[in-house]
């Protein structure tokens, strides 16, 4: 038989000798298998679903934990806390250095908290890991570059540094920079500050940028100005630029351009009605002018270069119509535009854009309110 546990060894070594069989067999297939007790086996399995559910626990806890500080984060940034969301986010990156959407948190905080070793770090482990996410990162790096040196109000070393970070964090992060010109520009001219702007344009001078500042700092800062009606700054802004960067005239002259355009086609459009009232035979009474009282049709569908209704008074003595005895007319009128903000200007008469732009008839003399030399085209 082949399992016989009467089998007993012989003197070599591997053989036994079957006194059931009477042969010699080998040892190995004569031995029994050994029959572990149920036990044993149901602990077996215990310890094995025990492990098991310890490894399941333990990753999704990791998981949990990995999402929870992410999301945290991310609402963070958004309701604009990006201290309380790097608090977070920097002991998470500790733990977990190539995790790619916290990295890209990192750079979105710490950029926002005007850091500087950080953002860096930051984008280049994204731009290993990600070059999708780390173009969507440099593009917001660039807005809130953008966003600070606008807010950096009239300080000329603040931007020089902030200019030279902005060349260390990466390529073309400078021209970022430059956009926020137009609110150092401004914040200058409020505090009547030219000294400083002095000094920005010497510095850009030197990294060859000074047209920069016309065509990134003055003309849009001159742009709004006009948009606002502002027209003393407009000047102002359009006049200190030529003096700091004298190359940067004709981009002044473009920025000023379509005003002077819509101050010329409004005082055409007053020399226009002037010469159809004038030359209206019902607005002739005998020897006498006698415009009506009423705003005329051609006065009515007229516009300024701004878009705006032109008003239209009557005014000097009044006379009875040659044609309606019952009604009265006028011996003169008054055409006004005005100008950019279609509102009428309280304050005193002056020769300024932002005072009306007004033609005068009385009597048969006339005069004319314009602005002054400034706004009209250059030749």
């Amino acid at each position: 038989m082949e399992r016989c546990p009467r089998c007993a060894l012989v003197g070599e070594a591997g053989w036994a000798y079957c006194p059931a069989c009477g042969r010699t067999r080998i040892l190995e297939s004569l031995r029994a298998p050994v029959v572990q007790p149920a036990w044993l086996h149901q602990a077996w399995r215990a310890l094995v679903f025990v492990a098991s559910l310890w490894l399941v626990v333990t990753v999704a806890v990791a998981f949990i934990r990995e999402a929870k500080a992410v999301r945290d984060s991310r609402a963070l940034l958004a309701e604009g806390k990006s201290q309380e969301a790097w608090r977070i986010l920097q002991p998470f990156l500790s733990d977990h250095p190539e995790h790619k959407q916290a990295l890209f948190l990192c750079g979105k905080a710490t950029i926002r908290l005007g850091l500087r070793a950080e953002p860096k770090q930051c984008l280049q482990q994204v731009d290993k890991l990600s070059p999708e996410l780390a173009k969507e990162l440099r593009e917001d790096y660039g807005q809130i570059l953008t966003r600070q040196s606008r807010s950096l109000n009239c300080d000329a070393k603040a931007f020089e540094a902030l200019l030279d970070w902005g060349d260390e964090l990466g390529a073309n992060f400078a021209g970022n920079i430059l956009g926020g010109l137009d609110g150092v520009v401004r914040a200058c001219r409020a505090a009547q500050n030219e000294r400083e702007l002095m000094g920005l344009a010497s510095a850009l001078a030197a990294r060859g940028k000074a047209m920069s500042l016309i065509e990134r700092g003055y003309v849009p800062a001159i742009g709004m100005a006009l948009a606002q009606a502002r027209y003393q700054d407009a000047e102002g802004l359009a006049q200190q630029a030529v003096r700091l960067v004298p190359e940067g005239k004709k981009a002044v002259e473009e920025a000023l351009k379509p005003e002077r355009q819509k101050v010329a086609a409004t005082t055409e459009t007053l020399q226009r009605l002037r010469d159809v009232l004038k030359s209206d035979p019902r607005n002739r009474s005998g020897a006498f002018w006698c415009f009506p009282n009423d705003v005329p049709p051609a006065v009515q569908s007229a516009r300024d270069g701004w878009g705006n209704a032109i008003l239209y008074r009557p005014q000097g003595g009044q006379i009875p119509a040659s044609d309606q005895p019952d009604k009265a007319c006028w011996q003169g009128f008054v055409l006004t535009s005005y100008g950019g903000d279609g509102v009428e200007t309280q304050r005193d008469w002056q020769q300024n854009p932002d005072a009306e732009i007004v033609y005068s008839f009385s009597y048969g003399g006339e005069s004319w309110q314009i602005p002054n030399r400034f706004w009209w085209p250059q030749q």
